[in-house]
């Protein structure tokens, strides 16, 4: 059977470790025609020598989920900074054209561009140089089961008009606990509720409002038609958005709950800084994505809800955490600034 060409695009920011082990496991699928691309958002630390390190056969990664394997080290790296990217008339990819599971494309940006422009600059290589029939995005923080991407990719084959497909979502440290199955979007409230499989559900709904940008499988054609990710969030919900964008276009959204993915989940805030990221951001990307997609007659049904359910919050941390009720104050203001 034809395997139609996947471009992969694993976003790095200081979290060599975790790539590491996300791109072994993507060497061991058994999906064949893939390129991945490891788009690095200006890391800081040893980063870009770690994962050179490994794609040079020099470091030995350790994991539950696979057994580690030198057969295909080492990797041949084509490495490329945004800067170059953007002065070159064309780029030469023949230069390695070996097998999927030897070669790395590694595109270095200067300064943390953000979860949503960072993957932007990997998609912009991949449509352009690479020319994929699909295009994954995976968070970096993940461990893939070999299966996964013919999985989805089946399903993105299955129908006409799909536009993306995401797998089953598990978290890294209770494998088999489940962590989403796609979510759905309620523009009334500006709700949006991810979809866990528990015995209040008979079923397992396949066609969802969207998936989770930790794996995102898209039909590359989408973007001329709608667009990238929307580099104005920064971080979080922007693949909410995409995904919203993509249904207004008339393609539908998948979930293929066969497909596996252990995610550590948000690894790249790190530490106990991760509870003022996520209080500062997902306030201003909500308020954002309902000013962005929202129609008129939602706002008054989303300004009441999210008054009741901000004020409960915000009491609540004002209490147990002024810190995180002042950044959760401050999102409400960025979200009517472009600033960050």
């Amino acid at each position: 059977m034809h395997e139609p060409k996947v471009a992969i695009i694993v976003l790095n920011w200081n979290g060599e470790h975790d790539t590491i082990e996300c791109l072994e496991s993507l060497l061991q699928i058994t999906y064949s025609n893939y390129e991945i691309i490891v788009v690095d958002n200006g890391s800081e630390c040893q980063s870009i020598a770690t994962i050179k390190g490994y794609a040079e056969g020099k470091i030995n990664v350790k994991s539950p989920f696979f057994c580690y394997t030198a057969i295909n080290k080492p990797m041949q790296i084509a490495e490329f900074t945004l800067r170059e990217l953007h002065a070159a008339s064309e780029v030469n990819t023949t230069d390695y054209d070996l097998p999927s599971t030897r070669k790395l494309t590694l595109i270095l940006n200067e300064r943390n561009l953000g979860f949503a422009e960072g993957n932007n600059v990997g998609i912009r290589y991949a449509i352009e140089y690479l020319r994929p029939t699909y295009t994954l995005l995976l968070n970096n923080d993940t461990v893939v089961h070999p299966d996964f991407l013919s999985l989805l990719v089946e399903t993105a084959q299955s129908e006409e008009m799909v536009g993306a497909v995401g797998p089953a979502i598990y978290p890294y440290d209770d494998p088999s606990g489940l962590q989403e199955l796609g979510g759905k979007i309620n523009m009334w409230t500006g709700k949006r509720t991810r979809i866990i499989r528990n015995s209040k559900r008979s079923h397992i709904e396949t066609h969802v409002d969207f998936v989770s940008g930790a794996s995102i499988l898209f039909n590359a054609e989408i973007v001329g038609k709608v667009g990238l990710l929307d580099p104005d969030y920064f971080m979080y919900v922007e693949d909410i958005d995409w995904c919203y964008r993509i249904k207004k276009k008339g393609y539908s959204i998948l979930v293929n709950p066969n497909s596996s993915v252990w995610h550590k989940g948000s690894m790249s805030t790190g530490g106990g800084y991760r509870a003022s990221v996520l209080s500062f951001y997902v306030v201003r990307s909500g308020i954002l994505f309902m000013k962005k997609n929202a129609e008129f007659y939602h706002m008054p049904t989303f300004i009441a809800f999210s008054l009741y359910y901000f004020a409960k919050r915000f009491l609540k941390n004002l209490v147990t955490d002024p810190e995180k009720a002042k950044l959760m104050m401050r999102g409400i203001k960025a979200s009517f600034s472009k600033k960050v």
